[in-house]
């Protein structure tokens, strides 16, 4: 069994799991209260410029404004700027290196208007991060209108399809614009290709006229939701199975797959329900064996541990200390391939003699226990519980799982009252369309007596 992607939908909330060989490798979560903004293109507002910095506060429209660093607006550029390497993935766009480039107070003042998007979403007390490259990705190709650049993903070795590429791209793009030509583009049609320009030129025309007509700060274009940008970006042909559990969106995936990669439609599957849950070596002749061995098997655990749960910043690894500098040699080479796949940036240094192992890593997403948890009230903030959101949609969940029975006409939840508030207020809907679903009455009752997390189901 290889890579496998299994979509939860519900109304509140949808999951996405990556498996590969049945060991999950990447989650994704996306509110309906809390859209994920990556990608997203605004008409903003400059509301402070900070010239210490080299940075700008922009105003899109969020709670909290946007921060962008001179290196990430265009028109800041130099005469001798060349064109950093490409990758493939439609958040590393080529960006021009900065050799003589204008201090951000000479190229932007307060209440001045530009078109940004936003590469990094608001973290903890953090606005989002923007960039006026911007870009936007399609199945095949990631357009670049403000980049000059035609670059072809380094995944496509093959120097007769590079070359084929790069000569149709060249004759399809518009003077002065851009494209990234992804891997799954490899073997594919002219008329494909052409087919993935002419619908990225028309998004663009789309988002222009709109950014002359709307007010700052305005929403210009917003990115595929969490399930289109799962299929385009990772339904290849090396999965073997996408499993989704709710008809409509089913029936959307088919009919996307279907337009752009029929063969694979076969491997979609609708399935009635899908729940994502989220020292065993000894050494044979010494001590050392035994401790290197040991730490190897954790530098597996560490690599899956950072990606599936994004975390970033500065990062501290204790290994069991190593006598044999070979043996922290072969740690750390086994650390390097085994983050070689990650695709948020990573540095790190190699181990010192005390088995501690410094690194950063790039903050791409708010991690998992920050996305799924608040502060706990019950220790002052030092820990985290489940916030009253997540335990509403582990409620839902349940209760949808429950199968009714023949005499069933009442449903009392019992929940911590900070639960019963919600549910009451903000997630009434989706009790009333409970109530809708199965014909009973929903009846929530606040207990204080239960944890945050606790939660009663009685069926009468």
């Amino acid at each position: 069994m290889g890579l496998e992607i299994i979509i939860n939908v519900a109304r509140e909330e949808t999951r996405v799991a990556v498996l590969d060989r049945k060991v999950l490798t990447d989650l994704y979560i996306d509110r309906v209260k809390h859209r994920d903004y990556v990608g997203n293109v605004y008409k903003g507002k400059v509301v402070k410029v900070l010239p210490g910095l080299q940075a700008a506060f922009i105003d899109i429209g969020q709670d909290k404004a946007a921060f962008m660093h001179v290196s990430e607006l265009t028109g800041g550029i130099g005469a001798e700027d060349t064109l950093l390497e490409e990758d493939e993935q439609p958040s590393e766009v080529p960006k021009p290196k900065r050799h003589a480039a204008k201090p951000i107070e000479d190229l932007l003042e307060e209440g001045q208007e530009l078109m940004v998007q936003v590469t990094k979403g608001p973290i903890g007390t953090k606005g989002s991060r923007v960039t006026s490259y911007i870009s936007l990705p399609g199945r095949y190709l990631v357009f670049l209108p403000h980049v000059d650049h035609i670059g072809i993903s380094r995944r496509i070795e093959n120097d007769e399809e590079r070359a084929r590429l790069k000569q149709l791209m060249l004759k399809l793009r518009k003077p002065g614009s851009g494209y990234i030509v992804r891997t799954v583009s490899e073997g594919v049609t002219d008329d494909e290709l052409r087919s993935d320009v002419e619908f990225l030129q028309a998004t663009w025309e789309e988002i222009q006229e709109k950014k002359a007509r709307l007010k700052a700060p305005a929403l210009l274009h917003n990115d595929l939701d969490l399930v289109f940008r799962t299929v385009r970006d990772h339904f290849t042909k090396e999965v073997q199975h996408l499993w989704v559990d709710a008809k409509p969106e089913y029936e959307a995936i088919r009919e996307f797959v279907g337009r752009y990669l029929p063969e694979l439609l076969p491997r979609i599957h609708l399935y009635t329900v899908i729940d994502v849950n989220t020292g065993r070596f000894v050494g044979k002749r010494d001590l050392e064996e035994t401790i290197t061995k040991t730490n190897l098997e954790a530098v597996k655990e560490i690599a899956y541990q950072l990606k599936l749960r994004s975390i970033g910043g500065i990062i501290i690894i204790d290994f069991i200390d190593m006598e044999r500098e070979r043996n922290r040699e072969k740690v750390f080479q086994a650390l390097n391939d085994a983050l070689a796949h990650d695709k948020a940036r990573t540095r790190i240094l190699r181990i010192s003699e005390l088995g501690l192992v410094e690194m950063s890593r790039e903050r791409v997403r708010e991690d998992l226990y920050r996305a799924l948890s608040e502060p706990c009230h019950y220790c002052e903030g030092r820990a985290y519980t489940k916030d009253p959101t997540t335990i509403c949609y582990e409620l839902f969940r349940d209760i949808r799982r429950l199968a009714p029975t023949p005499d069933e006409r009442t449903i009392v939840i019992g929940a911590h009252p900070n639960v019963a508030s919600l549910l009451a207020d903000e997630e009434a809907d989706s009790l009333v369309e409970i109530e809708r679903e199965r014909k009973v009455k929903v009846v929530v009752k606040p207990d204080p007596t239960l944890h945050i997390e606790q939660y009663d189901i009685v069926m009468l």
